[in-house]
């Protein structure tokens, strides 16, 4: 796409060239795209208008074209717990260039594969029927039928760390680098870190004890998330400052003494959780701020 820019260079010429640049969204994207990922962390600081231009996900598909992640749900089978296949249903109403796969085949597995969690385009699985101390976890890009193997975290002389749960963190708008965060110990919790970027298992943060189901962990501005299905907190836990601190919810319906959760996830740059409240399937919807503000 060819841009043509006319500018007047008379006294009474109220714009600038860089006012004039600056409301060119096509033009604006085109500079964007050829910037270090440092310089955009800070661009999307300026305003606004930057920030959504660069968290765009049209943008981070044009700048990492490779990444193109497959647009559409993954479905566990009826028959998940006898013969585990994935059903691909792409959203796009257009011929699609995702894979319409049935089976995760990107490795031979004879336990047979999970998805644990997707994350951006990304999908975070295990082999299905091993036991714990003895479950591979990968990281597989659907769309390039690429993948990583996680490797084993190891609590010393050869004893593997008791595993509670494993969630999986990639924003492409921010970094190409890819974290896996799993809450581990016996009688204590704690977490260990794995980047792709710098790559051993790494402990961070102290110990903690925790009623919260850390299997499933849901990314979200910035952040991990996990629900507790009982009455105690919830939870989420920082990735840039490294914090752990309690989510809010909103409060159990009457009648009720725990939660009826029916869904937790993350949806078009949106953390939603859906709660049940009647048997005759009434629901409540909720959307969380990104200020964590009730």
């Amino acid at each position: 796409m060819k841009i043509k820019i006319k500018v007047s260079r008379t006294a009474g010429e109220a714009q600038s060239s860089a006012q004039i640049v600056a409301s060119i969204d096509d033009l604006l994207t085109e500079i964007f795209l050829r910037l270090p990922m440092k310089t955009l962390t800070r661009f999307k600081l300026v305003s606004k208008h930057w920030h959504s231009l660069i968290t765009n996900p049209t943008f981070c598909l044009l700048r990492n074209p490779n990444l193109n992640p497959a647009v559409g749900l993954f479905l566990h089978c009826s028959n998940f717990r006898v013969n585990p296949s994935i059903e691909y249903v792409p959203f796009s109403v257009t011929k699609s260039k995702n894979p319409p796969f049935r089976k995760l085949k990107f490795i031979k597995d004879p336990s047979g594969i999970r998805i644990v969690q997707s994350c951006n385009g990304l999908l975070l699985c295990s082999n299905f029927r091993a036991r714990v101390h003895n479950r591979r976890y990968y990281v597989y890009n659907p769309t390039t039928n690429k993948f990583s193997t996680l490797p084993k975290i190891d609590e010393g002389g050869g004893i593997s760390a008791r595993i509670h749960g494993m969630s999986l963190a990639f924003d492409p708008a921010k970094s190409l680098t890819t974290k896996l965060f799993v809450s581990d110990n016996w009688d204590w919790i704690r977490f260990e870190v794995y980047s792709s970027e710098t790559g051993p298992w790494r402990k961070c943060g102290y110990p903690f004890t925790a009623q919260v189901n850390f299997e499933n962990g849901v990314y979200w501005n910035g952040a991990i998330h996990w629900i507790n299905n009982g009455i105690g907190d919830s939870l989420y836990f920082n990735i840039d400052d490294q914090n752990l601190r309690i989510m809010p919810m909103p409060p159990i319906p009457d009648g009720w003494d725990w939660r009826s959760n029916y869904y937790f996830g993350e949806s078009c740059d949106h953390l939603h959780y859906i709660e049940i409240i009647s048997p005759q399937i009434q629901f409540n919807v909720y959307e969380m701020r990104r200020d964590y503000s009730e």
